[in-house]
């Protein structure tokens, strides 16, 4: 049915209280509203507004305060913070190629070390500290400290991941715990199959079962590398290390 088609009267009910009908074409009543409900409905409405004003303005402030907190966070703080870890990561590494892994590590006053931009900020600048981190301590030769700072590294490129692992081996197996370096030059040299990384740590991984005693084990690696890495320069020296592996088997 169309408004066109409805007209309203006012009258009284059957309680004596006054309301609106709606009526349709041929006289039936399609809506009824009592009026004074509606003016009470309006009233405690309007009296809520005027008893509650002060929380709602606060409730709306607060709102305000939130979205403004957010694009402070977003669009103010998260840059700054960003701004900041590059920079204190830049001289860190520039104090890492030059071998300075102390001072890499623990700043030199103007900008922060790795173990302090490790504390100081999340995300990727955290993380990559976490690499260097790992990679001075080796280089210094506190190989406990490399390793927690390596097994506390991830990444998704699959080439920093492949170094982290096998520089872990390489603190492993200073630390004398060959089982582990082998396990972890292998899972290198399984991290993103290549010409030059994966016939690298199977190499090494070949040398450290030789250590161990294991040249049949070691001879198996070496014989990957000639059939798959012939190219490479482990590839190159797969027959000197295939006939000493076969020497000792």
């Amino acid at each position: 049915m169309s408004l066109k088609q409805q007209r309203r009267v006012t009258k009284l009910n059957k309680k004596g209280q006054e309301v609106v009908e709606q009526l349709n074409e041929e006289g039936e009543v399609v809506e009824e509203v009592d009026l004074l409900e509606a003016e009470e409905v309006r009233r405690t409405a309007e009296s809520f507004a005027e008893e509650n004003w002060k929380l709602i303005a606060a409730g709306i402030l607060g709102i305000i305060l939130v979205c403004a907190g957010i694009f402070y966070y977003t669009n103010v703080h998260v840059p700054n913070q960003v701004k900041a870890a590059a920079n204190d990561m830049y001289g860190a590494q520039k104090k890492f190629e030059n071998n300075e892994f102390r001072v890499a590590l623990d700043g030199d006053g103007s900008s922060l070390g790795f173990l302090e931009i490790i504390d100081t900020y999340g995300g990727k600048a955290s993380n990559l500290a976490q690499y260097y981190a790992g990679i001075s301590y080796l280089n210094l030769g506190e190989y406990d400290n490399a390793i927690t700072h390596l097994n506390n590294f991830s990444s998704s490129d699959v080439i920093l991941s492949a170094m982290a692992k096998g520089a872990k081996g390489d603190a492993l197996a200073e630390n004398g715990d060959l089982d582990a370096a082998i396990s972890a030059y292998k899972a290198a040299a399984a991290t993103n199959p290549n010409e030059l990384s994966t016939p690298y740590y199977l190499m090494k991984a070949g040398l450290a079962l030789e250590s161990q005693g294991k040249a049949g084990e070691a001879l198996s690696l070496y014989k990957e590398i000639k059939a798959k890495y012939p190219e490479s320069q482990q590839g190159r020296d797969a027959d000197k290390l295939i006939v000493r592996a076969q020497a000792k088997s």
